[in-house]
C-alpha cells in the first residue's frame, strides 16, 4: 500500500514538473513569440499571396490560416491582460530613424488600447477574408486582390502598435496606400479609379498637416516618443505651439476619420469591392483618426475651447450624414454615410474628453458596421448585383438568415437593449449632456455644450431611421424591380453567411462584455483603459431621464418605419414628396459639398495649371526655337576660330547660360 501511494505520488510529481515546464514554455511563448507574431503574420500573408500563390491554383488556405493564428495570438494576449491590466510590454524591434538628437525604434507596444485594437482589427479582417472567399470568386486577379487586404491589415496593425508619431506615420500613409489600390481595385471601372483619386487627394491634405506637427514636436521637443511628448507637454499644455500642433493633428484625424468638410471621399469609397468597403469601415482606415486622438489625449484633455470644437464637428457629422443617409438609394452609400455619422459620435466622446467611450463604441462599431457592410453584400449577391433599393423588396423570404443578421445590425447600431449599441452610443448620449454643467459659469461654452448634446442626441435617433427604412425597403413590403428577376433571388452561400452569424453575434453581446469583462464605460480605476487614458475627466451622467430616452425614441422610430414601410401598400418616394422640395434636393444631392469643391477648388486649379501649362510650353518652345536658329545660323557661316573653341560651341553656350540665367530669375 505504502508502495503505491509512493509511486502514485513519484507520478503526479512528474506530472506537475510536465505541466510547470509547459506552462514556463507557453508563458515564454507569450512574452517573446507573440508579440513578434501579430506584427509579422499579416505581412507573411502578404509576402506568401504575392510570391507564392500561384502555384496554389486560387487557394488562399494558408494566406487565411494566417490571418486566424495572428487573431488568436492577440486575444490570447488579451484575455492574458484582463487578468494583469497594469502590466505594458514594449519590444524595440529594430532601429527605424537614427538623427543626432533623437532615435526612432520599430517598436511593438502592448499597452491595453493597442490590444483591444489589434484584436479588433484582427478579427474583423479575418471576417472579411473568408467572406472575400465566396464573394470574390469571380474575379480573376485574387491574389493582388487577398495580397492588398492582408497589407492593409498589416499597416494598421503597425500604426497601433506605435510607440512614436514616426512609426505611427508609416503606419497612417500605409493604410492610405493601400486603401488607394483597393478602391480602385477594378482598374477598367472609371468610377472605381476616381474614387481612389479623390480618396487619396483629400487624405493627403491630413497627412500634411500630421507632417507639419511632427516637424513642429521636433524641433521644439526633440523628440517624437509619444510617452516623452506627453511628460514635456504636461507643464507646458498653454504655448500657442501647443495649440497648432493640436488643431494640425485634428485636421489629419477629421480627414482619416470623414468629418464634415472632409468626409466627401468616403461615400464615394463605396466604388471598391464590397469586403473592402467592410475592411475601410469597420475595422481600418476610418477608426485611425479616432485611435490617434485617443492616443495623443494629453494634448486635448485640458483644452476646453478646442475639445469643444471636436464635439460641435462631430455633433455637425453626425447630424448632416444621418439626413443625407435618408436620402439614399444605394444600399452601400446609405450604410456608408451611417459610418460617417457615427464616427462624428465618437468625435463628440473625444470632445467631451470620455475618450474610452470613444474606443468603446469604436469598438462596437467595428463589428455591427462589417456586419452591415457583409449583409448589404449579401443583398447585392443575391440580387446579382443590384445596389438600388428602390428595386428591392420582401426579400426575407427568399434571405432568411441575411434578414436576421441585417436586423440584429440595425437594432445594435440604433441603441436598442440589450444590443452591443446600447451601451456605447447611449453612454456617449449621456456623457454629452453630462458635460454640459461642468463648465460652471462660462456662459458661452455652457451653451455651445448645450447644443452639442442635443445635436448628439438627435444624431443618435437619426440611426434608427435610416437603417430601418434600408431594412423594411429591402425586406419587407414587396418586390419592386422586375418579376423575372424575383425567381432568382437566392440565400447566399454558407462561406458568406459563417462570418456573418459571428459578428451578429458579436453585435448582440459586445455591448455587455465590454462593460462586465473589460469595464470600458467605467469612469473609475477598474475600467480596462484607465491604464491608457483618463477615464474620470467627464462626469458620470445622473439623469435617467436622458439615459432611457435615446433607446426609447429610437424603438418608436422602429415602429413607425415598420408601419409606414412594410405595412402599407406605398411607393417608396411618397415620403419624400411631404418633405420640401429644396431641402429633398439639397440632402439627395449630398448638400452639394463636390460641387461646391468643384467650383473653388477644382475648376480654379484646373485652370490655372492650364495657364501655366501654355507659359511653361511657350517659354520652352522659344527657347528651343533660338537654339535652333543660331544651329542653323552657323552651318551657313565659316568656322571662325574664338580663341579655341568655334562659333559653334560659343552659341551653344552663350544660349545655354541665358536659359539658365532667365530660369533663375523668373524662378
Amino acid at each position: 500500500m505504502v508502495e503505491y501511494i509512493l509511486s502514485t505520488k513519484r507520478i503526479l510529481d512528474t506530472r506537475l514538473a510536465k505541466v510547470r515546464l509547459f506552462c514556463m514554455f507557453f508563458d515564454l511563448f507569450c512574452s517573446f513569440f507573440l508579440p513578434y507574431f501579430l506584427l509579422a503574420s499579416p505581412l507573411l500573408a502578404t509576402l506568401f499571396t504575392a510570391f507564392f500563390s500561384s502555384q496554389l491554383n486560387r487557394n488562399f488556405k494558408f494566406h487565411n490560416f494566417l490571418i486566424f493564428l495572428g487573431f488568436l495570438s492577440s486575444f490570447a494576449l488579451l484575455f492574458a491582460r484582463s487578468k494583469q491590466p497594469t502590466q505594458t510590454v514594449l519590444f524595440h524591434v529594430f532601429t527605424f530613424l537614427n538623427l543626432e538628437h533623437y532615435t526612432a525604434y520599430w517598436a511593438i507596444n502592448l499597452d491595453n488600447l493597442s490590444l483591444i485594437m489589434i484584436t479588433m482589427v484582427y478579427f474583423v479582417s479575418l471576417m472579411v477574408h473568408i467572406y472575400s472567399l465566396a464573394y470574390m470568386q469571380e474575379e480573376r486577379d485574387l491574389r493582388r486582390f487577398f495580397a492588398y487586404i492582408s497589407l492593409f491589415t498589416f499597416f494598421m496593425i503597425l500604426l497601433v502598435a506605435s510607440d512614436n508619431l514616426v512609426q505611427l506615420f508609416v503606419g497612417w500613409e500605409g493604410v492610405g496606400a493601400c486603401s488607394y489600390l483597393l478602391i480602385g481595385y477594378w482598374t477598367t471601372k472609371d468610377s472605381a479609379t476616381r474614387a481612389a483619386y479623390k480618396a487619396f487627394i483629400v487624405n493627403r491634405i491630413g497627412d500634411a498637416c500630421f507632417v507639419m506637427a511632427m516637424i513642429i514636436l521636433a524641433m521644439k521637443l526633440k523628440t517624437l516618443d509619444i510617452s516623452a511628448i506627453e511628460t514635456y507637454l504636461v507643464a507646458d499644455l498653454n504655448s500657442y505651439w501647443v495649440v497648432i500642433v493640436a488643431l494640425l493633428l485634428l485636421i489629419g484625424a477629421m480627414t482619416k476619420s470623414a468629418q464634415i468638410g472632409f468626409h466627401v471621399w468616403l461615400p464615394d469609397a463605396m466604388e471598391g469591392p464590397t469586403p473592402v468597403s467592410a475592411l475601410i469601415h469597420a475595422a481600418t482606415m476610418v477608426t485611425a483618426g479616432i485611435f490617434l486622438l485617443s492616443r495623443m489625449h494629453f494634448i486635448y484633455s485640458n483644452m476646453l475651447v478646442v475639445s469643444c470644437m471636436i464635439g460641435l464637428i462631430g455633433s455637425a457629422t453626425a447630424i448632416i450624414c444621418g439626413m443625407i443617409a435618408v436620402t439614399q438609394y444605394d444600399i452601400k452609400k446609405i450604410v456608408a454615410y451611417s459610418t460617417c455619422s457615427q464616427l462624428g459620435l465618437m468625435f463628440v466622446a473625444i470632445g467631451c474628453r470620455g475618450y474610452h467611450l470613444a474606443i468603446f463604441h469604436l469598438l462596437t462599431h467595428a463589428f455591427f458596421k462589417a456586419l452591415m457592410f457583409l449583409g448589404a453584400g449579401s443583398v447585392i449577391y443575391g440580387l446579382h448585383h443590384q445596389q438600388d433599393i428602390r428595386k428591392m423588396g420582401n426579400i426575407g423570404i427568399k434571405m432568411p438568415l441575411t434578414a436576421l443578421v441585417m436586423l440584429l445590425a440595425g437594432l445594435a447600431i440604433s441603441g436598442i437593449y440589450p444590443l452591443a449599441g446600447y451601451y456605447s452610443k447611449d453612454a456617449i448620449v449621456e456623457s454629452a449632456f453630462a458635460v454640459v454643467g461642468s463648465y460652471g459659469n462660462n456662459v458661452w461654452m455652457a451653451r455651445l455644450a448645450t447644443i452639442v448634446a442635443w445635436g448628439t442626441f438627435v444624431a443618435a435617433n437619426l440611426t434608427a431611421l435610416y437603417t430601418f427604412r434600408l431594412f423594411f425597403v429591402v425586406f419587407g413590403n414587396k418586390y419592386r424591380g422586375p418579376d423575372e428577376n424575383y425567381h432568382h433571388v437566392h440565400e447566399s452561400p454558407w462561406i458568406m453567411q459563417l462570418p456573418m452569424l459571428l459578428l451578429g453575434i458579436l453585435s448582440f453581446i459586445a455591448g455587455s462584455m465590454g462593460v462586465k469583462w473589460l469595464h470600458l464605460s467605467s469612469y473609475r480605476g477598474d475600467n480596462f483603459l484607465s491604464h491608457s487614458m483618463p477615464v474620470n475627466l467627464v462626469p458620470h451622467a445622473t439623469n435617467h431621464l436622458i439615459e432611457y430616452a435615446t433607446p426609447i425614441v429610437s424603438s418608436c422610430i422602429i415602429v413607425i418605419c415598420f408601419f409606414y414601410y412594410h405595412l402599407k401598400e406605398i411607393k417608396v418616394m411618397n415620403f419624400y414628396n411631404r418633405i420640401p422640395e429644396g431641402l429633398r434636393l439639397f440632402l439627395y444631392n449630398k448638400c452639394y459639398f463636390d460641387e461646391m469643391y468643384s467650383f473653388l477648388v477644382t475648376k480654379p486649379f484646373s485652370r490655372l495649371v492650364a495657364s501655366v501649362g501654355k507659359w511653361d510650353n511657350y517659354l520652352l518652345e522659344s527657347f528651343f526655337r533660338l537654339a535652333n536658329f543660331s544651329f542653323s545660323l552657323s552651318r551657313h557661316l565659316k568656322t571662325y576660330i574664338v580663341g579655341s573653341i568655334d562659333i559653334n560651341m560659343a552659341t551653344t553656350a552663350i544660349i545655354i547660360c541665358l536659359g539658365m540665367l532667365f530660369t533663375i530669375v523668373i524662378g
